[in-house]
Parts: C-alpha cells; structure tokens; sequence
C-alpha cells in the first residue's frame, strides 16, 4: 500500500539537502516571496544542489513526498487538487510539453486519463495534472495501489512485473474485468505509439473500496529520447518475456 512513498531521485536529493545542508557553491539565498519563484527556482536551487531561502524550506520540504524522477509540487486550485511537474535544467526536450501532448492523444482516442492542464511560470513550462486520488472541496482521499503492490512485488522487483500477470488479477479482482483489459491493452498501444517506455509497475494503479479494485485514469504517459531502432516497454507483454515497443508482437502476445 506504501510503497509509492519511497522518494523518487528528486526527493532524494530534497532529503539529502535537509539532512547534509551540503552544497555546491557558497552562495547566499534570495529572499524572495513570489510563488511562482518558489516553484521554479526553488527546484533549480535543490537540482543544482544551492542553499534554500527560508520561503523556499517550508514552500518545498514540507507534506506528504509524491515521488517520482521530476521536480514536482502539490497545489490547490479552488476545488482541484494538483501535481505542479516543473521543467528542469537538465531536460534534453521539452519533457512538461511532450507529456502534456501525449496525455491529449491519449484522451482524444478515448483512454480514460489524467486532466492536463500546460501554464507558465517564470518562463519555464509547468504541467499541471489534476489528482484522480482526491475527491470534493476538501481533497478527501481514495485509496490507491499500484500494480506493483497487486502483483506482490516489491520496489526491487519491479522488472519482474508482467502485464499477464496484472491481467489476472484484474480477472480476479476488478469491478469489470473485461472493460479493465480492453482499456489496459489500448494504454499499451498508446505506450508504444507515443515512444513511453517507462511505463513501469509503478505506473498502473487502481482505486480500493475496500472489496473490489477498479483502474485508476492514466497518467505520466511521456516519451522518451530514444537511440537505435529498438526499444522496450516497462513490462513484460507476454509470458515468455516479450517486452518490445513493436505493434504487431503485441498484438500476438
């Protein structure tokens, strides 16, 4: 159930930073109160391993971690609750605006995705993705687990997790079973249509009542810079192990 909560690399470099205090260069801290500054030069400050101004420490270090390879933060927008996922430095491509077009695509062939949203802040691109695990004014929870957690695995074996595997526990355990493997296998051809590669066992959930498991809507469906004329998926497609970014291997496994 908590396995989500292991920092990914951008946390571990917020933990490091409170616990060290370690930095790269001597420099002091701007004292500025703009949140969009918070936001944006906040995580430039911990990527690049600076100090933090008072504002920055409590805006950044403090609540719950969600994980994850990119600078992100948690924002209230009236009654929505969000993930702020930052550009950074050290994107090769515009990574927000990439993720961004394929959640569209997505959505518009009729999977059942994340709301996007793309916005500016200091001149850099933010993508704002409304939380599906929230619900009402109040952001009250729903209980999530990942297909890592259904599958009995844990974060060392995520390159274990199959989606055969996943495809019996749906069976098993989900409300509607055959509509949960319809739209599972159009994510997988989505995956492979927009270069995701790194759609892992951590990036399939679904929602708990408490007796049946339903599929959560998609999310960080993002391409990634590939080199050759092969690539993988994060899961296994099939019993025997294949895992390749081809449509027609797909379609047979």
């Amino acid at each position: 159930m908590h396995r989500r909560r292991r920092p990914g690399r951008m946390g571990q470099r917020v933990i490091r930073h409170r616990l060290t205090g370690r930095v790269d260069r001597n420099m002091d801290a701007s004292d500025l109160g703009m949140l969009t500054y918070l936001l944006e030069s906040g995580s430039d400050r911990i990527e690049t391993g600076q100090s933090l101004s008072p504002e920055m420490d409590i805006a950044l270090m403090h609540g719950t971690s969600i994980g994850g390879a990119r600078p992100k933060v948690l924002l209230s927008d009236g009654g929505r609750q969000l993930i702020a996922k930052l550009s950074s430095r050290t994107d090769p491509y515009p990574v927000v605006k990439a993720e961004a077009a394929a959640m569209a695509l997505a959505a518009r062939v009729g999977l059942d995705v994340a709301k996007t949203q793309v916005t500016r802040a200091l001149g850099h691109d933010v993508l704002l993705v409304e939380r599906c695990d929230r619900t009402g004014v109040i952001g009250q929870r729903r209980m999530m687990v990942s297909a890592l957690t259904m599958l009995g695995l844990d974060s060392m074996q995520f390159r274990y997790a199959a989606y055969h595997d996943l495809a019996d526990v749906i069976r098993a355990r989900f409300t509607d079973p055959d509509a949960t493997l319809r739209e599972l296998f159009a994510r997988i051809v989505c995956n492979i249509c927009v270069r995701n590669t790194d759609h892992h066992a951590r990036n399939h959930a679904a929602f708990w009542n408490g007796e049946h498991l339903s599929l959560t809507p998609a999310y960080d469906l993002c391409p990634q810079v590939r080199s050759g004329g092969t690539a993988n998926q994060g899961m296994a497609i099939s019993p025997d192990g294949f895992r390749r970014s081809q449509l027609a291997g797909t379609v047979r496994a």
